[in-house]
């Protein structure tokens, strides 16, 4: 989905960039990777994910950090 154009401008929308590392290891106690802060399933399911979805698990990534 890299080339996804902008109805408006017809310019090509960048796909959010996925904070994965590879090196994951989902900790048993918060389910969360503990290098990029992705759930195991939002890892699994991210190539399929639209750009929003994806800019919501980033965002959700951020917020995670924080925690």
């Amino acid at each position: 989905m890299a080339n996804v154009t902008n109805d408006v401008w017809e310019r090509p929308v960048p796909e959010p960039k996925s904070p994965c590392q590879n090196q994951c290891v989902v900790s048993s106690v918060t389910g969360f990777c503990e290098c990029c802060f992705m759930t195991l399933k939002e890892i699994v399911e991210w190539d399929a994910s639209t750009n929003s979805e994806k800019e919501l698990i980033v965002n959700n990534c951020k917020k995670r950090v924080k925690i």
